[in-house]
């Protein structure tokens, strides 16, 4: 499956996950996706486990480590699937 097939796929917290404003801790949490919670994951940055998903509330970022997602029938957290995920570009307001 590529990256762009599963752009705009459901996702699912395993845990009550904040929600941030930017793909980091430093950015302030802007909501919580409650375990079990579905939301549309957006893409995630190369080389990085945050990624951007739209829900409910508006857009925000979460840490993939705690959001899994359907790769072929089976839930599978979505860090161990990072290469059939859409790759999207930070905000510009994050230093390189």
């Amino acid at each position: 499956m590529s990256g762009a097939a599963l752009a705009d796929t459901a996702v699912s917290a395993v845990t009550d996950l904040n929600v941030r404003a930017g793909p980091g801790p430093q950015y302030p949490v802007i909501g919580v996706l409650a375990a079990g919670q579905s939301a549309t994951l957006n893409g995630c940055i190369e080389n990085s486990k945050w990624c951007t998903i739209a829900e409910a509330g508006g857009q925000g970022w979460v840490y993939s480590d705690y959001v899994t997602a359907d790769f072929g029938g089976s839930r599978v957290v979505l860090t161990q699937r990072r290469s059939a995920v859409a790759v999207v570009s930070p905000p510009e307001d994050i230093g390189n």
